[in-house]
């Protein structure tokens, strides 16, 4: 019996160490898929914001096409690498598109942030985008680099 004591003690604690490490994954942002959901969020969050901001650096500029729009983002907020906001003609206006890389998990971040909004898009590759909604492909500025993800409006300044 004293030799079952020591075995019973260190299995005991043994479980308990995998019940921790087992706990401390399910806090939220913890683990490698914690990681990718925070990293998700961030990037569709940092979209969102530099997308409306380039609709309205886009909008201030009037009848201006341009393939590098400067885009003032609120204090504070730092601009996605690699972003970029350009506008082209359109029969009805002009096409603005704001691009920034994606991320794991942004796309649908951004689908379920906006209630399906039918501007936003993913660029599968170069010239051809697929609306994050309704999964219809459309032809795009071959500017735009494949795997970002691209708010496309249209505006009568």
């Amino acid at each position: 019996m004293p030799a079952l004591l020591p075995m019973v003690v260190l299995l005991f604690f043994c479980g308990l160490i995998a019940q921790t490490a087992f706990w401390s994954q399910t806090v939220t942002g913890a683990g490698a898929v914690g990681a990718l959901e925070s990293a998700a969020v961030a990037r569709a969050a940092s979209a969102e914001v530099y997308a409306s901001a380039c609709v309205e650096a886009a909008s201030e500029l009037g009848n201006t096409v341009s393939s590098a729009i400067t885009v003032t983002l609120p204090v504070g907020v730092v601009a996605p690498t690699n972003a970029g906001c350009m506008t082209t003609t359109a029969s009805s206006g002009l096409n603005v598109f704001a691009y920034v890389p994606s991320v794991p998990g942004a796309a649908g971040k951004i689908r379920l942030d906006t209630s399906g909004d039918l501007s936003w898009y993913a660029v599968r590759s170069t010239g051809s985008a697929v609306n994050l909604s309704t999964g219809t492909t459309y032809s795009v500025s071959s500017s735009i680099p494949s795997g970002d993800l691209l708010d496309w409006v249209v505006i009568n300044p």
